[in-house]
């Protein structure tokens, strides 16, 4: 069975084909060779999928491995640009499989030795006029001339390093919330908090784009969409104008005087600061956000102290109406990792319906790919920022009590909630699942129709 990693992105054929991902004892970035824990945990969890412990415990001990092979033997390090770089969605992906598995090769990862892990994850931080912004990497943190091209700024208070990345902010969140869902600990409590003051002050910052802008940049971006692909002379040469008058120069000044980030018509650009647009990042946004929605609603706390919740609601709603959108989907279908996209999509499909907000067009997407796609773990219920750390053992519950062996997916959530998908051409017996039915896809009396999605608590 081959899988999606959604780390590198990178396809798996099969679970004895991951060589590529390691370097001796070390894992790392299949596409250029250095140290990248970002892939570990789906490699873990697939393994625990497939029932192999030996490769769960090959996968723990390389990313200690990448740990005493940083400088100091205190915290990972990345060094793709040659600048002895912490890129810090690595790391946080690294600390949640911490998270899951505390033991490796007689190193006992104790709550201690993961909050001391994620206090300094956490300490990659800046202070903008409201919160506290989680970086992207510890490049943002420096003085050193940043590889990538970006617009110096000083918006929302920050530094003229900081390219305010939201997905990264959002996916160190998560990991926060995970841990403290574990281990109540009031210091990543503060850290939290202070992380949803910055987010709302983000998200009201974005708001100001002039409708004008707004129009002009969905004709360009529709444009250059439509002529990704095109061979012919007159198409390319269109290409290459909209290219140099609106996005090298035109859409420059614009971004310099507002805040490019949520636009109208669903679509969200990755940062506020880098020159040139990465589209593909915008499913990476909402896929984020849904996980995030996906564990800040669990506490009351949280989500009464994010003013911007159901704002971010429809920013997701939107920008998954976006991604589903012929302009957008051709993007998607002509990646080199659209595997890896696509369960993105889905996993974004799965989290939207557990939040109750649900389309009949999202569930029709969900059905037609998902047995087309080589699935990411989060697609089988083997994933702990969808499903919360216990995830085995909730899959392995229900199992049992369900009675069901078929083409069932189970994707079980943190609050104990789960969701059934059913892909079998039979009706499963409603009286065979002992749980109470929250909502579904299509009408369900006695029996859970084919092709349906039905959450149960």
């Amino acid at each position: 069975m081959s899988y999606s990693s959604l780390g590198s992105g990178q396809a798996i054929k099969s679970i004895d084909e991951i060589e590529d991902f390691f370097d001796k004892e070390n894992i790392i970035d299949p596409r250029n060779g250095t140290l990248m824990e970002m892939d570990a945990l789906s490699l873990y969890c697939i393994a625990e999928f497939e029932s192999r412990p030996e490769i769960q415990e090959r996968v723990i001990k390389a990313v200690f491995a990448n740990l005493k092979a940083s400088r100091t033997k205190q915290f990972w390090c990345h060094n793709p640009w040659n600048c002895n770089e912490i890129h810090l969605r690595f790391t946080s992906s690294a600390i949640r499989l911490l998270l899951i598995d505390s033991t490796c090769s007689g190193q006992h990862f104790s709550y201690e030795m993961k909050e001391n892990l994620l206090l300094k994850h956490l300490s990659y931080n800046e202070k903008l006029s409201r919160g506290t912004w989680f970086l992207h990497d510890s490049v943002e943190a420096s003085d050193m001339d940043y590889p990538s091209p970006h617009i110096l700024n000083r918006k929302l208070g920050s530094s003229e390093g900081n390219m305010l990345i939201l997905n990264t902010h959002i996916d160190t969140l998560i990991t926060c919330l995970i841990y403290n869902r574990e281990k109540k600990s009031n210091i990543i409590n503060n850290k939290v908090n202070e992380g949803l003051i910055a987010l709302d002050f983000f998200i009201e910052g974005s708001k100001n784009i002039p409708k004008p802008i707004q129009a002009l940049e969905h004709v360009c971006r529709k444009l250059m969409f439509s002529l990704i692909g095109k061979k012919k002379l007159t198409q390319r040469l269109l290409g290459r104008v909209i290219k140099e008058l609106y996005y090298f120069r035109l859409r420059l000044f614009l971004k310099k005087k507002w805040n490019f980030y949520f636009f109208d018509d669903g679509y969200t650009e990755r940062d506020l600061c880098l020159k040139v647009p990465n589209f593909e990042y915008h499913l990476v946004n909402i896929w984020d956000i849904s996980r995030f929605l996906n564990w800040v609603l669990l506490d009351k706390t949280y989500s009464n102290n994010l003013k911007n919740l159901d704002l971010l609601k429809s920013i997701l709603l939107k920008g998954l109406d976006y991604a589903l959108s012929d302009d957008f989907f051709q993007i998607l279908k002509r990646s080199s990792v659209s595997d890896a996209m696509l369960s993105q999509l889905l996993e974004t499909i799965i989290l939207t319906a557990r939040l109750g907000l649900i389309k009949e067009k999202y569930i029709t997407t969900f059905f037609h790919y998902r047995g087309e796609v080589a699935p990411s773990p989060g697609l089988l219920g083997f994933d702990p920022v969808i499903s919360g750390v216990n995830y085995l053992r909730k899959i392995q519950r229900i199992k049992k009590e369900i009675k069901y062996i078929g083409n069932l997916d189970i994707i079980p959530f943190p609050d104990d909630t789960f969701l059934l998908i059913n892909f079998d051409n039979i009706e499963i017996d409603l009286d065979k699942v002992p749980y109470k039915c929250v909502w579904s896809s299509k009408s369900v009396n006695k029996v859970i129709p084919p092709n349906t999605m039905t959450l149960f608590k």
